[in-house]
């Protein structure tokens, strides 16, 4: 069976492309900074929704993140 595992170094560049903190990248994902953290030294695999999430990011043009970053923005300025 292939190991489809997203290596430390491919999140690593992820963030970079998208010029995301850990705690930023954690909230489009809603997982922990830990989890992040943990994923990025190679410490816990990447798997189930969280890892599509970030597959897409991989496949997807710019427009996906900006999108998912307003909505995060939107409800964070929302508490209702």
């Amino acid at each position: 069976m292939k190991d489809t595992t997203l290596s430390p170094l491919i999140l690593k560049e992820i963030r970079a492309r998208y010029n995301l903190s850990c705690e930023a990248l954690a909230q489009i994902l809603s997982v922990s900074r830990r989890t992040v953290n943990r994923w990025e030294a190679g410490t816990l695999p990447t798997k189930g929704g969280a890892q599509s999430l970030l597959k897409i990011f991989l496949e997807n043009d710019e427009a996906l993140l900006k999108q998912a970053l307003e909505k995060q923005s939107s409800k964070a300025q929302d508490p209702n």
